[in-house]
C-alpha cells in the first residue's frame, strides 16, 4: 500500500517507498540517474532535488537544494552556451574533450555523481547540498548551510561552507545505532516498543528485539512516479 503524498513537479523518474510526503517541491533527474525516497521521509515546500538517494525517516526543511546543477568552469565560459561543444556540430568531439579536461580513465557520463542522504537525516531550511556529497546516517545539517564535503554519521554541521560542530551522541552509542539498522524494522514495532525519547533505553530495547528475532524487518514495495 502506497500511502504517500507527492505534491511535486517532476522531470524524469522518482522511485519511492510508502508513507512519503513531499510538499510543493521539484525533482529533476538526468538521463543517467534518478531519485529515490525511503519510507516516512518528508520534504517541506520549496525544495529542488536532483539525482539523489534519500533514505528512510529523513526530515528535509523548506527551500532545500540537493545536488543543484553545476556549471563547467573548465570550458571557455561558465554560461550554458559553452555546453554546446558537446553537440555533433562542434569542432571538438566528446572523446577529445574528455581527454583534455578529465582525469585519465574518466568519462562525462561517469562524472554525473549520485548525491546520497542516508537514513534519519535532518536538513534545516535553506540548506544547499552540493552534488555528489554523502550525508551519513543520523546527521543534522543546520539551516542555510552549504555542504560541500561528506558528512559523517550523526554529525552536526552548519555554516558556509559547513563545518562539523559536534556529534549527536558519543562514539559507542553511534556505533550501536549503526549496527542496529533500526530504520529497517517494522514501523509499528518501533512506535509501540521503542522508548524513543531515551537513547539508552532505545538501544537496550533494540538489542532485546533483535536477540529475540522479533525485529520484523519491513519489506517495502517500491513505487515509480514519472512524468
Amino acid at each position: 500500500m502506497c500511502n504517500s503524498n507527492l505534491n511535486c513537479r517532476l522531470t524524469g523518474s522518482l522511485f519511492f517507498e510508502s508513507n512519503v510526503n513531499v510538499v510543493n517541491s521539484e525533482f529533476i533527474s538526468s538521463k543517467y540517474r534518478g531519485a529515490f525516497i525511503g519510507r516516512y521521509s518528508y520534504i517541506n515546500p520549496g525544495g529542488i532535488i536532483r539525482d539523489c538517494f534519500i533514505g528512510r525517516y529523513c526530515s528535509i526543511g523548506r527551500r532545500v537544494s540537493i545536488a543543484a546543477g553545476q556549471h563547467p568552469y573548465h570550458y571557455l565560459s561558465t554560461h550554458p552556451f559553452s555546453s554546446s561543444c558537446l553537440s555533433p556540430k562542434s569542432s571538438i568531439t566528446k572523446k577529445e574533450l574528455e581527454k583534455s579536461v578529465l582525469p585519465e580513465g574518466k568519462n562525462i557520463k561517469a562524472t554525473v555523481p549520485l548525491t546520497t542522504i542516508m537514513h534519519d537525516v535532518w536538513i534545516g531550511d535553506g540548506a544547499v547540498i552540493v552534488k555528489g556529497v554523502k550525508i551519513g546516517v543520523g546527521a543534522v545539517v543546520g539551516a542555510n548551510a552549504v555542504v560541500t564535503k561528506d558528512v559523517p554519521p550523526y554529525a552536526i554541521v552548519a555554516g558556509v561552507p559547513s563545518k562539523i560542530l559536534g556529534f549527536r551522541f558519543r562514539n559507542h552509542i553511534i556505533n550501536e545505532l549503526l549496527a542496529s539498522e533500526w530504520w529497517n524494522l517494522n514501523h509499528e514495532i518501533i512506535v509501540n516498543n521503542i522508548p524513543a525519547k531515551n537513547i539508552i533505553e532505545s538501544l537496550e530495547k533494540l538489542k532485546e528485539l533483535i536477540q529475540k528475532n522479533n525485529s520484523g524487518q519491513e519489506k517495502e514495495d517500491i513505487f515509480l512516479f514519472t512524468n
